[in-house]
């Protein structure tokens, strides 16, 4: 009895399924179609239960066709149109500016969570998904490129302090000013920039 391979496609109309012989050849395959909905322009919404009965529904049937056809199943590969997300895990501050955009997030939409800024930009600078991150950080990044900068953003308020035992060190003091300095020019330079592309 010869092995098969599934290949699962799991597309945002419709999960296909194909069992492939040693030869490249398809000896058995199955379509589920589900529906992408668009409440609002710009916005596409999809039930996961519906598409992961698709994926089993597609998975038994193909595999039903290979064994039908003399073979068995030797391994399963998933290919997807979704896009790993990064976020946040226990933060305060990240939990309740999400709950307050118009569609709310939860950490558990997240498969790599954590509350270090710095941890979620390197997940995102390797490739590992999508994150959100400080506009004044990722645009001086070549390696990130932002998505959806129209459509979605949260704003924090950031301060700049120090002990007020260092306001007597002038390193102290001229690495404050430079600090603020960098961070508004950056900020305004984003402000610009996003006006222009828009």
């Amino acid at each position: 009895m010869a092995d098969v391979f599934l290949g699962v496609d799991i597309g945002t109309t419709a999960t296909k399924v194909a069992a492939f012989g040693s030869d490249g050849g398809v000896l058995a395959d199955h379509a589920i179609g589900y529906p992408l909905e668009e409440p609002r322009p710009g916005e596409a919404v999809q039930d996961p239960d519906v598409i992961l009965r698709a994926v089993l529904d597609g998975v038994r049937e193909a595999a039903a066709g290979a064994r039908a056809a003399g073979a068995r199943v030797g391994g399963l590969s998933f290919s997807t149109a979704m896009h790993t997300l990064i976020g946040f895990d226990k933060g305060a501050i990240a939990i309740k500016a999400l709950r307050e955009v118009p569609s709310p997030v939860s950490r558990e939409a997240f498969a790599f969570r954590s509350d270090s800024a710095l941890a979620q930009q390197a997940m995102v600078r390797c490739g590992f998904g999508i994150g959100r991150g400080a506009d004044v950080a990722v645009r001086s990044d070549p390696n990130i490129i932002p998505v959806l900068a129209d459509k979605y953003g949260i704003e924090v308020d950031m301060w700049v302090v120090m002990h007020e035992d260092a306001r007597n060190s002038r390193r102290m003091r001229l690495m404050f000013d430079h600090l603020v300095n960098s961070l508004s020019d950056r900020k305004h330079r984003g402000s610009r920039r996003g006006k222009a592309d828009g």
